[in-house]
């Protein structure tokens, strides 16, 4: 009895392979069957390996399009944000060199004032620049960048363009600070 049961299990195993050998067979002979069989040029093997994979690769490569033009966007969008940074950055290079050009024309426009004002002066005069002003409500006072070394002296008048404007207190090499008037005229801008 135990002859009889085990040859069952090598035949199905064999069994197995022979259907397997078969399946092969049949599929090699199909693939050579379809490879001679040509419409248009074109076997019927590869119209059918074409019709299953046509959907699969043009969806590849929609969603490679896809991620290569969300890429590219990425990348010029950084671009984009660079390129405004530089523009930013000259913005504020220019607006700089405009308040520049600003300070140095009105500059330019107090100096002539005073130009014109000194051939009608009889005494000689200075030029200088209000550096400081007093914070002190009490006091009304403004330093200037002259002092003895540019001939500035204790008890000078001093002028602007509208009239007078205070006279020197105190005096030292470089600077001097000058009283103003508690009513009348206004303090000069800085």
């Amino acid at each position: 009895m135990d002859s009889l049961v085990a040859p069952p299990r090598i035949e199905s195993a064999s069994l197995r392979r022979s259907w397997m050998s078969l399946l092969a067979f049949v599929i090699l002979h199909l693939v050579a069957i379809s490879r001679q069989v040509d419409v248009e040029g074109i076997s019927l093997f590869e119209r059918t390996v074409m019709a299953f994979f046509a959907p699969v690769q043009n969806t590849m490569a929609s969603g490679i399009d896809g991620a290569m033009g969300a890429w590219n966007s990425f990348v010029d969008l950084r671009q984009v944000g660079q390129e405004n940074e530089r523009l930013k950055d000259r913005l504020r290079v220019a607006e700089m060199q405009l308040f520049a050009q600003r300070a140095a024309v009105e500059e330019n426009s107090r100096l002539r004032v005073f130009l014109d004002l000194k051939p009608r002066l009889p005494m000689a005069t200075v030029l200088a620049d209000v550096v400081a002003r007093n914070a002190s409500p009490w006091f009304k006072t403004i330093s200037i960048d002259k002092g003895s070394a540019n001939g500035v002296f204790h008890g000078a008048t001093v002028l602007s363009p509208s009239g007078v404007l205070g006279r020197v207190i105190t005096v030292s090499l470089n600077s001097a600070s000058v009283q103003l008037p508690w009513i009348g005229i206004a303090e000069p801008r800085s």
